[in-house]
């Protein structure tokens, strides 16, 4: 049927349909993906499993003692509710984007520390300067707190070669571990955070994983002193930083 004269012709009721610059119809809003990782959601869980395991360590020191070391208790703590929050993203449909490599992290922290493999701090500061590939032995471990990984000795990498450096590998579930490369010796760091930021001092760049969608972690591979590398680091923390710094220190650019 013909509407009536000054009616506008549109879709089927009568109605004009959307229209852009010379009557062209406007594309319509692009579709949310619903499956992918929620960055809320994300952020959110992983708030929480730091506060939990920051309430662990204070209830063993100001409330009651626990039945295990705090330092023990609390990755499993902040582990459960990465778990559960991966398990919430999964019945809403969503992929677990940031959460699984946190998780991950926090396990083998977790086993490691309390299986006393390689030189295990779980809580607290730390600072690790090895003299030799005999003093590393699996690695280092550390629950919650600050590590320092001193590289500076130079009987580190005597008699060793391009084929054949020294490899570190350095696990840090909640906290902060930084990586002091010397000068004049090629190092190779791996640098992995599940959700927090990475800092590259020799090259002046900070890279957050909080700026990738979903929340997802970030990972980052650093090179000093030129050349194959005598020393390969293996930098993973679940919830914090890594920061790689020569010996001498200057400002970064956030990226």
């Amino acid at each position: 049927r013909t509407p009536p004269a000054g009616q506008p012709h549109g879709p089927a009721g009568g109605h004009p349909g959307p229209a852009g610059p010379a009557g062209t119809p406007l594309a319509p809003p692009p579709r949310l993906n619903l499956h992918a990782p929620s960055h809320a959601l994300t952020l959110s869980v992983v708030g929480l499993a730091m506060v939990g395991a920051a309430v662990t360590v204070l209830w063993d020191h100001l409330v009651h003692p626990l039945p295990a070391h705090a330092a023990l208790v609390a990755p499993a703590v902040a582990l459960g509710i990465v778990a559960l929050g991966v398990v919430l993203a999964g019945l809403l449909g969503r992929r677990s984007g940031g959460l699984a490599p946190i998780a991950i992290i926090l396990a083998l922290v977790s086993v490691g520390a309390a299986a006393g493999h390689g030189a295990a701090s779980p809580l607290g500061h730390q600072t690790w300067r090895p003299a030799s590939a005999t003093e590393i032995g699996p690695g280092y471990n550390l629950g919650i707190g600050d590590g320092i990984l001193d590289l500076t000795d130079p009987q580190l990498v005597a008699g060793r070669s391009a084929g054949d450096p020294v490899n570190i590998r350095v696990d840090v579930g909640v906290g902060r571990l930084q990586v002091v490369v010397p000068s004049g010796t090629a190092v190779e760091v791996v640098a992995s955070v599940g959700a927090g930021n990475i800092t590259d001092g020799v090259n002046h760049v900070r890279t957050s994983a909080s700026g990738n969608a979903g929340g997802a972690g970030v990972d980052r591979v650093i090179t000093s002193g030129g050349g194959s590398p005598l020393v390969v680091v293996h930098a993973n923390v679940g919830l914090g930083s890594v920061e790689v710094e020569p010996q001498g220190q200057s400002q970064v650019v956030t990226q």
